[in-house]
């Protein structure tokens, strides 16, 4: 498995992809998008090109974790990841232990 060893650097666009946090809805189905957090009715949408996703109904984890992850990044109230990406453990390359 290949992860991104940028993950304390990646810029916000990097975070956030594959999907897109929006206002409005834009690329269609917008009850399947809507996704209300606190008292904002938002929309969320998944890049297609993303072969890592799973399609059909969210899980409980995703909607109630991972989603709102997002919502705190878009918003600045968020900073780093935790259940929206993966992390590596550092290595020594000596030993091949986790630091």
């Amino acid at each position: 498995m290949s992860l991104c060893g940028l993950q304390q650097t990646k810029p916000l666009a990097c975070r956030l992809w594959p999907f897109k946090i929006l206002h409005k809805p834009k690329y269609g189905f917008p009850h399947q998008a809507a996704y209300y957090y606190g008292n904002q009715k938002l929309f969320v949408y998944a890049d297609l090109a993303c072969n890592g996703l799973t399609f059909g109904t969210p899980t409980k984890e995703f909607t109630r974790y991972v989603i709102p992850e997002f919502i705190e990044m878009v918003y600045g109230k968020r900073q780093r990841q935790f259940k929206s990406t993966g992390f590596l453990r550092p290595v020594n390359p000596f030993l091949g232990l986790e630091l």
